[in-house]
């Protein structure tokens, strides 16, 4: 394959946005507002290692989007410690936070034409929780750390056919892979998962517990509440420009309400109702519910409830 275009233009971090969500956490949404930047593009899930197919199992080779992410053995959600050294890792993110990965699956979503003008990075990850602390430790971007209810993440995942076929193994196990050591703790502190969504509960859990509970949280990165992106759109659109030092685009307002391109059915009649925040309690069983609930307990984590928004008290450092 020809070497990307983008890889000549001179862009530095300082024009590089990380977006960071839990997959159906609402990425998609937020890629599109952000892409109402002048001359931005987006870099789409770079981190992506195909269908996750049991609790036991590792990335086929040659599934994903980057080769070099396969080389270097990146699991699904692959965990890097905060102060380790990995060179060959900070490489190949150098290549994908600048635009020089020669591959046309990570830029499916832009208009080609416009690919050799844009001078601002905007790349959108749905498996980088774990590595996001070293991310901000070794490239100086910034970044939106965007959450979202647990039932909410879980009921869509339930009903997306990338989780369809996933097995649980039991008790717990999680293969073997680099820098390994949360999903090992993970095996010891929930042994008996039973279910899938108890299963996709723990996935969540681990990677709030890693990033809204640690000392960087809304500080490093700027962290968005997907439910009061929904209720208070003017409010956090204008909360993140401000963080960013970017005059708010005109073109982002007619977004608010414009379903994004991942949205289902389901999804856009709950937006056109005003009932996409708590739509979860309509889809998930109240057993369901509890199970979710008692697996995000189980970690200590308190931002959440069964209650539709979260503690903004918790999230936020600068506005509650």
């Amino acid at each position: 394959m020809k070497r990307n275009r983008l890889s000549d233009q001179n862009i530095s971090y300082k024009n590089s946005l990380a977006i960071i969500a839990h997959p159906r956490g609402g990425s998609t949404w937020m890629g599109e507002l952000m892409m109402n930047i002048p001359d931005s593009v987006l870099i789409d899930e770079p981190l992506w290692r195909g269908k996750l197919r049991s609790s036991n199992s590792k990335p086929k080779s040659g599934e994903g989007k980057i080769d070099a992410i396969d080389k270097l053995g990146f699991y699904y959600n692959q965990p890097i410690p905060v102060s380790e050294s990995w060179p060959e890792a900070k490489i190949e993110f150098e290549k994908i936070l600048t635009g020089k990965v020669s591959s046309l699956n990570i830029y499916r979503e832009n208009n080609f034409q416009s690919l050799k003008s844009s001078n601002y990075f905007i790349t959108k990850f749905c498996y980088a929780h774990l590595l996001l602390k070293w991310l901000l430790q070794n490239f100086q971007l910034n970044a939106i750390l965007l959450t979202r209810h647990p039932c909410a993440v879980v009921s869509s995942q339930l009903t997306h056919p990338a989780w369809k076929n996933l097995r649980i193994n039991k008790p717990l196990k999680f293969p073997n892979f680099l820098h390994d050591e949360l999903y090992k703790e993970l095996e010891i502190r929930i042994p008996n998962l039973a279910t899938k969504e108890e299963f996709l509960a723990a996935i969540w859990a681990l990677g709030i517990k890693e990033t809204i509970y640690s000392n960087y949280n809304d500080l490093n990165w700027i962290t968005v509440a997907y439910e009061n992106l929904v209720i208070n759109f003017k409010f956090e659109i204008n909360r993140i420009f401000k963080r960013l030092n970017i005059k708010v685009p005109d073109s982002i307002w007619q977004y608010q309400y414009k379903p994004s391109g991942s949205s289902s059915g389901k999804s856009i009649t709950d937006i056109r109702e005003g009932n996409l925040i708590n739509s979860w309690k309509r889809e998930l069983s109240e057993i369901e519910i509890t199970r979710i609930m008692k697996i995000v307990e189980k970690f200590e984590i308190d931002v959440y409830s069964t209650s539709d928004e979260p503690n903004y008290k918790i999230l936020y450092k600068d506005q509650y």
